[in-house]
């Protein structure tokens, strides 16, 4: 146990304690508490503690708002709420932001950047994930179908194993698929699969027990040879030959590894919840709301399209993922999707998603309108999303600009007001209020 103690002997004693897990409250639970002049700070993992020693900062007024700025409360001092008791857990059980921020490796950045991140619970170490989507990164997490079944290995020789394009022609195009009905394929995707799983279970554990396999990007439609095309038909659309195949490989692969789930991708065309089959108990899938279909400046629940895809594959799957897209298709202006971050999440929390993951298009011809003030948010609202949004607007607005903070924040109103005019759904989501 480590103490900390304030300067002037009469101040409050503050305890950090590394506990064992608790399978009860989960490896991300914390729990600060004052008892008399003592505050003892619990975290039920190293990373958990870290997410305790956070929360406890940010209840007295510190944040830590990017890499190189920090806000402080106006005493300067870090004063502790009477009778404080505060239970903490991630809301999500997994959650990832992709911001496309780069930094190397030898960066002298790169320490202050991983501050950043572990104090808004934005870092985890795998030992603490025991989620039912901990997985493996050494791959491609996505779009990755043909590393299961290399084209550079299997497609002089079986062409069949590929998608049929429209021409009649075998295609395996990087924005082509498998053929998901042939039976030769859905063996040896689970026989590889499989063999993958054993050579990660000699390594050091925790072992990875969430394994994706996911349709290339970009793609086109699935393969037309006649089992897929009768498959399509069979279950009134794409998604249903695609879950097929997953259910198949799924159930191959957990007669050898009960403990491991199968993910996958529902991209494209295949958004749509399938009615005449649902995913097996060890599939998981991942909705990607796509920005080219979906406004990300407009809550879910005010577009109904998008909310009965969302709501249907949470009714349709347990413990169901989400790719919510924070970027645009187009060179629009304003750019910003700050006001959606909290009703979206607090939908995803209601409909039971687990797994959440938040692309921005930092990394794009140009940044959004205030994304460090996105980033600070978003990975804030992943830990609770039923925070004081404008509140935390506010801490970071007066911190972020300081001196420029008033103007600033004019700015911020008139941009709001602006998208207000342009949205196509007539009416302004944003607030203006900050205080």
């Amino acid at each position: 146990m480590d103490q900390f103690e304030n300067k002037g002997g009469s101040g409050k004693k503050i305890f950090l304690k590394l506990t064992a897990p608790d399978p009860g409250n989960g490896k991300r639970s914390w729990q600060i508490l004052q008892q008399g002049n003592f505050v003892v700070i619990t975290g039920r993992s190293p990373s958990a503690l870290v997410f305790a020693v956070a929360d406890f900062l940010n209840r007295a007024g510190f944040y830590v708002l990017s890499w190189d700025c920090v806000a402080l409360p106006d005493s300067k001092r870090l004063l502790v709420e009477k009778n404080l008791e505060r239970n903490g857990k991630m809301t999500f059980g997994k959650t990832r932001l992709v911001d496309g921020i780069r930094i190397g490796k030898n960066s002298p950045l790169r320490k202050e950047f991983r501050k950043y991140l572990q104090m808004n619970y934005a870092v985890q170490d795998a030992r603490d994930d025991d989620s039912i989507y901990a997985s493996y990164r050494g791959i491609n997490e996505v779009h990755n179908c043909y590393w299961y079944l290399l084209p550079s290995r299997y497609a002089k020789l079986h062409p069949e194993y590929y998608t049929l394009a429209r021409d009649g022609k075998r295609s395996w195009a990087h924005t082509d698929h498998l053929c998901f009905s042939n039976h030769e394929v859905r063996r040896i995707v689970t026989e590889n699969l499989i063999k993958r799983i054993a050579e990660h279970r000699k390594g050091k554990a925790p072992y990875p027990v969430y394994y994706n396999f996911s349709q290339n990007d970009c793609g086109r439609n699935f393969c037309y040879c006649a089992n897929c095309q009768k498959l399509i038909k069979k279950y009134d659309g794409e998604t249903g030959l695609l879950l097929e195949f997953i259910n198949t490989v799924a159930a191959g692969v957990g007669k050898v590894y009960p403990d491991v789930k199968i993910g996958t991708e529902a991209y494209v065309n295949t958004e749509v919840p399938p009615e005449k089959i649902k995913p097996g108990a060890n599939v998981i899938i991942r909705f990607c709301d796509l920005f080219s279909k979906s406004d990300c400046r407009i809550p879910l629940e005010e577009q109904s399209e998008r909310l009965r895809l969302v709501t249907g594959w949470a009714r349709l799957c347990h413990g169901p993922a989400i790719w919510d897209y924070l970027n645009f298709s187009k060179a629009v202006s304003p750019e910003t999707a700050i006001n959606t971050l909290k009703p979206n999440l607090l939908l995803f929390k209601k409909l039971a998603y687990g797994n959440i993951l938040l692309e921005n298009g930092y990394h794009f011809d140009r940044p959004q309108n205030f994304i460090m003030l996105q980033f600070f948010l978003a990975r804030q609202l992943l830990k609770d999303p039923d925070q004081d949004v404008e509140k935390l607007t506010g801490i970071f607005m007066r911190s972020y600009y300081k001196q420029c903070a008033k103007e600033i924040k004019q700015f911020y109103s008139l941009l709001h007001t602006r998208l207000q005019k342009k949205s196509p759904h007539g009416r302004d989501g944003f607030s203006a209020k900050i205080p």
